[in-house]
Order: C-alpha cells, then sequence, then structure tokens
C-alpha cells in the first residue's frame, strides 16, 4: 500500500508538470459559487503552489509511522495509548498505522488528482468555469470515505479482546 501512496504523490507531482504544458499563462486558483473563478495568477505559480500542497501533504503522512517510535510517549495521541505503547505491541501499531495513513494518503491524492483535472479543464474552457457539480461529488465521496476512514482506525486500534 506504501507503494501505491507513493505513486499517486508521484502521478499529482506528474500532473502538475504537465499542466504547465496545458494551461494558459494565467489561470484561475479558486473559485467562487457556481463555479466562477475569483482569484488568478500565472501558471507557474499555480504549479508550484500545487506542488508545495502535495509535499506538504505527503511528508506527514508518508514519515509519521517511521516517527512513531522515535516521539516521547506525551506528544502522541493514540486511543489505548498504554496499551500499544508497550515494547511488545509497538511493531504491529506501527505496521497498522502505516497501512492506514497509506491508504488515507491514497484516497486524498485520488482526490487532489480529480480536483486537479477539474481545474485543468476549468481553465482550458471559454469562459473560465469549474464543473462545481462535479467537484460537490468529489468532495462528498472523499468525506465519506473520511468517515468510513476514522471509523476503521478507532476500531482497528481497540485492544484484542476489546468490544
Amino acid at each position: 500500500m506504501r507503494s501505491a501512496f507513493l505513486m499517486a504523490f508521484i502521478l499529482n507531482i506528474g500532473l502538475n508538470l504537465c499542466s504547465l504544458l496545458l494551461l494558459p499563462e494565467t489561470v484561475a486558483i479558486h473559485f467562487s459559487r457556481g463555479g466562477r473563478p475569483d482569484d488568478w495568477a500565472s501558471k507557474e505559480m499555480h504549479v508550484l503552489l500545487m506542488i508545495l500542497v502535495d509535499g506538504l501533504v505527503f511528508l506527514p503522512l508518508y514519515f509519521a509511522p517511521r516517527l512513531f517510535g522515535r516521539v516521547p510517549p506525551r506528544y502522541l495521541s493514540l486511543p489505548y495509548k498504554q496499551y500499544w505503547l508497550r515494547a511488545e505491541n509497538r511493531r504491529q501499531v506501527k505496521s497498522m498505522l502505516s497501512q492506514l495513513m497509506s491508504e488515507f494518503g491514497c484516497a486524498l491524492y485520488g482526490f487532489l488528482f480529480g480536483t486537479a483535472l477539474l481545474a485543468l479543464e476549468a481553465n482550458r474552457s471559454v469562459p473560465v468555469r469549474l464543473d462545481e457539480p462535479l467537484f460537490i461529488i468529489f468532495l462528498a465521496i472523499f468525506l465519506v470515505y473520511t468517515i468510513v476512514w476514522t471509523i476503521r482506525l478507532v476500531v482497528r486500534l481497540r485492544p484484542p479482546g476489546q468490544t
């Protein structure tokens, strides 16, 4: 799953770099109600901002499980922390968190990829207009996934034998 997460990140970076070839010189970088653009930037600034966002999202999701063993316990927020921080359970929880973070990262980059495609299409159309209904569908799917993922996280972090 970590390799899928890494691939999703790379695909987003690739889409952003390819958009340099496809976007006009000035692009809408924010849209208001109805999909109308309300803020503009150069395509280079847009791509730079999107790559920075992708990187800032990637770093904590990818490296959080690795930092788990190095962060003092008082700084960790984890259900059933006393159980999972025992030496014999740390490897299991680290593996579980790595899997869950990678899954969430894939979903998040899927959402970002879809919205980047919508923004690319919007900026190539005349007049510039975001497909707001499709964006809302993407957002709703991602929010439902996030709720389900959060519930799975809490359930999976219950110590064995607890229901």
